[in-house]
């Protein structure tokens, strides 16, 4: 297919009075502008790389942290939002002391607080003793905004550590730190054993403080392309499709009930599939395995590549990530291309929505390029139509459309199996609220495929509001404008969108009507009510 990166045709936010007095926008034209009272989109305006967030309860800020390509490599920018469509630069907040043991090769600063500190855990390249060879340090702050220092003070032997001491000794190249603190308060330090033998390996260990590794704890955890460390083959196919060398890097330790997740990128970071992998282990230092009973299976977030689908043009690069709640809402922010077909560019911030089941299972919906509604809050609208009660006549078990999750990759199974299947004809999806609601926006996802995707849909009436009417699929999304493009598209994870004023109903009736089979992802309804 031909690749379109900016077509935006010129179809303005249309407003059409419909039954009920009612008027309804639809977001067709993203120069027009969209309302970012209720969504975000991955428009990559941030230029930096390798994020991390910490939230700052006192001031309502995210502040994120990231590898600043303006101050080359000599120091990191903080960012700050609190609507997390739009970051506010606030400017250098850690630039080394001139005689410190690393001025140079910055990169990959990872933020967590502890007591009433901020630990900034980052990456540099070590000139004054090394001959330039890769460690990691800390540096600390009162402030999450800055600024950082170099750690001086003693360590938990009791020895003195200045400026100019690298404080990690682990005898070989390390960068990408994460700091973990478990229920139990004790800190683990995650970290990348960097292109040794042209293999990125992560390691992780137990801390007695922030600044002492117990190293008898030190411990190898995953390696590219392996279940487990211990494995004698190379089963795990996505992480080694990079020539030259091999990568699990940048991990980032999540845990969810019980179970930790070993979650890393694998792949060298200029590559289109440069993506997020993910392994489950039952202790913070393993035994640590990558679920892989079938192709990509242990992939969380990244790409379709040329070998997969030739459909994908609008991510590419989507790792070293970090994870962060948004209230309730667990969120993955990462970097992409600036590029979004070829890779190899400058990096910017990007952020999607997890999904954890009841089992504590995740899946990430993304990587996106379309409107995905912002965590309650921020917003202050819930997804209610997750608490609704969901009828139609799919094929398959409607309640999918309502299980939060947003399928994007065609090529996996699994994805394919989320999605709502009609067969051709007229088809009705009603969404009833044990009592009222106050919403103001409906979501529609389409298929994540062309061939089971659709270009309008017939109306949604919102009981006591309004019916809206032949509502088109934004043509970003979708190339139904034959004289623009060579091929087919259907880019995924994007919805049919209609909001409205915030009018309490009872009852959604979405309609839908289509010559041939056709498949929805998922229906989003953006209100305020209890979570029944």
């Amino acid at each position: 297919m031909k690749k379109k990166l900016s077509l935006l045709l010129a179809l303005p936010l249309l407003l059409t009075s419909c039954s009920g007095n009612a008027s309804f926008g639809y977001e067709l034209d993203f120069e027009k502008g969209y309302n970012k009272n209720l969504w975000y989109k991955n428009d990559l305006e941030s230029l930096c790389a390798d994020p991390s967030i910490v939230y700052d309860e006192s001031d309502g800020y995210y502040y994120m942290y990231m590898t600043t390509d303006e101050m080359g490599g000599r120091g990191y920018h903080v960012y700050r939002s609190k609507q997390l469509n739009h970051w506010e630069n606030l400017g250098p907040c850690f630039v080394p002391d001139p005689n410190a043991w690393a001025i140079l090769g910055l990169w990959a600063p990872n933020v967590i607080k502890i007591g009433d500190k901020y630990y900034m855990y980052y990456t540099g390249q070590n000139w004054s003793t090394k001959n330039g060879r890769k460690g990691i340090s800390v540096a600390v702050s009162e402030k999450p905004y800055g600024p950082f220092h170099e750690y001086e003070g003693t360590n938990y032997y009791g020895d003195l550590l200045t400026r100019n001491d690298e404080i990690f000794e682990f005898g070989f190249p390390v960068i990408d730190a994460d700091p973990f603190l478990d229920d139990d308060g004790t800190l683990y330090l995650y970290f990348t054993k960097d292109q040794v033998n042209r293999t990125s390996t992560v390691y992780g260990v137990k801390m007695l403080d922030p600044v002492t590794p117990l190293m008898s704890s030190l411990t190898l955890l995953s390696e590219p392309g392996k279940i487990t460390t211990d494995a004698s083959s190379y089963d795990v196919k996505w992480e080694r499709k990079t020539s030259g060398g091999s990568w699990n890097e940048a991990p980032f330790m999540l845990k969810i009930k019980d179970k930790y997740y070993l979650t890393y990128s694998a792949n060298i970071f200029t590559d289109v599939a440069y993506g997020v992998g993910y392994a489950i282990g039952d202790s913070p230092l393993g035994k640590f395995t990558k679920p892989y009973t079938y192709e990509c299976e242990n992939l969380l977030l990244g790409v379709d590549t040329k070998e997969q689908t030739t459909d994908w043009d609008f991510m590419s690069g989507t790792g070293h990530h970090c994870f962060f709640y948004a209230g309730d809402e667990l969120m993955i922010g990462y970097h992409a291309h600036l590029d979004r077909v070829y890779g190899a560019s400058t990096r910017a911030f990007a952020l999607d929505r997890v999904i954890v089941d009841e089992d504590g299972s995740i899946f990430v919906n993304g990587p996106t390029y379309s409107l995905q509604h912002l965590p309650y809050s921020v917003s202050g609208y819930d997804d209610v139509a997750r608490y609704a009660t969901l009828t139609t006549d799919s094929v398959n078990e409607g309640s999918l459309l309502i299980d939060g999750k947003i399928p994007m990759h065609k090529f996996r199974q699994e994805h394919i199996d989320l999605q709502a299947k009609y067969s051709a004809g007229k088809h009705k999806i009603t969404i009833e609220f044990p009592q009222p609601v106050k919403a103001t926006a409906v979501a529609v996802y389409n298929s994540l495929d062309y061939d089971t995707g659709l270009k309008k849909i017939d109306s949604v009436n919102i009981q006591g509001v309004g019916e809206a009417k032949n509502i088109k699929m934004n043509p970003n999304y979708m190339d139904y404008y034959k004289e623009e493009y060579d091929d087919e598209y259907l880019r995924p994870g994007c919805p049919f969108i209609v909001e409205f004023e915030e009018k309490e109903t009872k009852k959604i009736t979405i309609t839908v009507s289509s010559k041939t089979d056709f498949a929805l992802s998922e229906v989003v309804v953006l209100g305020k009510g209890t979570k029944y």
